[in-house]
């Protein structure tokens, strides 16, 4: 996973039910989703199609990132489940 160091990093707690949530709202709608928002932004015909492909990628990049974020919280949450006990996460949170 590749991130953006120029952007600020913010943590959010969410409940393992809305990390399930959202990991299958991303699977189901991410494509379609960053598809609509590309077209909607570069609707203009003399748009330089780079720059929406670029939009494109970075959106669909985010969309991923958030979703693998997602796939790792609710394993780590099962893993707790299994064992019985707390698994101290030392490389972040969501």
């Amino acid at each position: 996973m590749e991130y953006n160091y120029t952007e600020r990093e913010f943590h959010m707690s969410i409940t393992l039910n809305e990390a399930y949530f959202l990991e299958e709202i991303l699977e189901r709608y991410l494509d379609d989703y960053i598809e609509t928002l590309t077209k909607e932004k570069f609707k203009d015909p003399n748009t330089d199609q780079t720059k929406a492909w670029g939009y494109y990628q970075r959106q669909r990049q985010s969309g991923l990132d958030l979703k693998s974020k997602a796939k790792e919280l609710i394993h780590r949450a099962n893993s707790q489940s299994v064992t019985g006990g707390f698994v101290r996460d030392v490389g972040g949170a969501l």
